[in-house]
């Protein structure tokens, strides 16, 4: 009986694709399959698929180039496990990964688990990497951008995919930060395990760095739907401003706006920590902090020196007013607002 389905697409991954299901048919202690959907490649893809001599595996093609939404959601139409792990063509998932996860879930009783990822570049170096953060400063960074976890480094339940409706097909990119915005607002349940066991492939043909203004559309408007949950009285002026200060990969935006952003945010921060661990409350403040001071240089003129006096009471809330003033001469800002 199959436990856990590896779902994974492909468009014209012959170079990798050979590589990243080995890592998944070789994974050990966990009953398997896994789901490959060519997404309509033009190159060796389909024949590397076709020399894999494995019966766990189960290839599917799409008749043209859908996309890696919909190639996803039919993907796990076909999955037969209870638990479904994702997995791109050009990753590696290490030994143990599937077991470590899926002991995660039930261990904690969870329906989502991430695991950590380190990063490497087209040499194989490593480029740093992806670790869970603390529960509340996750959260908050999750009503701006998906702070969740990388995609291919999750595995859920089967019954939550199915409850949320699957992948939205109308996102081509960023569906996983729309399907993870819905899993919480649903109220599953995220559990992170704290082992690295993928090794996520960072080069020139990847989707994150093809195509980033898709994404971050996508997570424009996923960011605000979040924050309309949080804070159901806000208006769309004041998201839009809260987006641009609390978001590095942020659209400009017009000085009400920003001015709308500015004014609130303090006063969002503390609503949404009220009850909040006061270690924890910290980190959300410093977090703050910092993302002020990184756009002090995009905000209007005359809204410098109102940034920097909120920079500095966020990271005196945070107990980190040395840091705070180090970020601050560090970025070059004057209380004139020049450099």
């Amino acid at each position: 009986m199959v436990a856990v389905s590896v779902v994974m697409a492909v468009h014209n991954g012959a170079a990798t694709v050979g590589a990243a299901a080995a890592s998944i048919l070789g994974q050990q202690g966990v009953d398997l399959e896994l789901v490959v959907i060519d997404d309509a490649s033009t190159d060796g893809t389909a024949a590397v698929l076709t020399g894999i001599a494995d019966p766990r595996l189960v290839r599917l093609r799409n008749d043209g180039n859908v996309g890696l939404t919909a190639s996803l959601n039919r993907g796990f139409a076909v999955a037969r496990g209870a638990v479904i792990a994702r997995m791109d063509a050009d990753d590696i998932s290490l030994p143990g990964r599937l077991a470590a996860q899926l002991r995660t879930l039930e261990r904690e009783h969870a329906d989502l688990c991430f695991c950590r990822c380190r990063f490497e570049g087209p040499d194989g170096r490593r480029r740093g990497g992806w670790k869970e953060m603390p529960d509340v400063l996750r959260r908050w960074r999750c009503l701006f951008t998906n702070a969740y976890g990388p995609h291919p480094a999750a595995m859920m339940r089967r019954a939550v995919f199915d409850r949320l409706g699957g992948y939205d097909e109308r996102f081509r990119r960023g569906q996983d930060y729309d399907l993870w915005d819905r899993a919480a607002a649903a109220g599953a349940r995220f559990a992170y395990l704290a082992d690295e066991l993928l090794a996520y492939r960072i080069h020139p043909g990847s989707i994150s760095s093809n195509h980033s203004d898709e994404q971050f559309e996508t997570g424009r408007i996923v960011s605000d739907r979040a924050l309309a949950r949080a804070f159901p009285d806000s208006t769309a002026e004041e998201r839009r401003g809260l987006q641009a200060l609390c978001f590095i990969r942020s659209a400009d935006v017009d000085l009400p706006t920003m001015a709308a952003g500015l004014s609130n945010v303090a006063g969002r921060a503390a609503a949404f920590l009220a009850g909040s661990p006061g270690c924890q409350s910290r980190a959300v403040w410093a977090d703050i902090a910092t993302a002020l001071v990184l756009r002090s240089h995009a905000v209007p003129a005359p809204l410098v020196r109102r940034l920097i006096a909120a920079a500095m009471a966020a990271a005196w809330r945070g107990r980190s007013p040395r840091t705070g003033l180090r970020i601050i001469r560090r970025a070059g800002i004057g209380w004139k607002g020049g450099r």
